[in-house]
């Protein structure tokens, strides 16, 4: 049985949200395609003030693309981005986007882009080091405010590659590392369009990468 909620959508004309819609209405406008799955919306039971992605909410998880029955070719069986060719650096300190590389199941590449980390109650300013298909790696002024095995929301906000958008984690580990305080965060949650976009960030940076170690060699 379906809530009867309201819910609302941002207008580009004015400042007045759309709606109130029902939860029938915003389906039918999924189903004929007025409505991505990644457009914003809001309904009356939430309890933050603000915008979150459609595919967030429970009621619509049905309209997300289902997971292929077939399988991937072999070559490609390790996610998206271990399709580039090994990374070698000779320099150790860029090595751990190279080198390691070679065995990790999903390739990360470092990135520069300011994010809330929150839990529905308490939000904190971050700033991701590294990503991959399956998490980031996060800077945080402070390593109490949450621990290992807290499921967090973790939004990336107006990065030049990436965009803004916003996916489910967990914090799988917390360390301090020359000075800098790090959670790692593993994606729960996270929208097929934009998993192949990090994976496609991913394997432009490495490849950069692997062209520039080249030109000094």
């Amino acid at each position: 049985m379906k809530l009867n909620k309201k819910w609302y959508l941002p207008n580009t004309e004015n400042f007045d949200a759309k709606g109130p819609f029902s939860t029938e209405e915003i389906e039918q406008r999924l189903k004929i395609k007025e409505l991505a799955i990644d457009d914003f919306i809001w309904s009356d039971d939430k309890i933050e003030e603000k915008w979150c992605r459609i595919f967030e909410c429970a009621e619509f998880h049905s309209y997300l693309p289902q997971y292929p029955k077939c399988k991937l070719p072999k070559k490609h069986s390790k996610g998206l981005a271990s399709q580039v060719i090994k990374v070698m650096f000779k320099n150790e300190g860029r090595g751990e986007y190279g080198c390691e590389n070679s065995y990790r199941r999903y390739p990360r590449a470092p990135i520069s882009a300011q994010s809330i980390v929150h839990n529905q109650k308490i939000y904190i300013e971050a700033y991701c080091v590294d990503i991959s298909e399956k998490g980031v790696l996060v800077e945080v002024s402070d390593l109490s405010i949450f621990k290992e095995g807290d499921e967090v929301v973790l939004t990336i906000l107006e990065h030049d590659v990436l965009g803004t958008f916003c996916v489910s984690a967990v914090v799988i580990h917390k360390t301090s590392n020359n000075g800098k305080n790090l959670y790692g965060l593993f994606f729960l949650k996270i929208a097929p369009q934009i998993k192949r976009k990090i994976a496609e960030y991913v394997i432009s940076k490495l490849e950069h990468a692997r062209k520039m170690e080249e030109k000094t060699a």
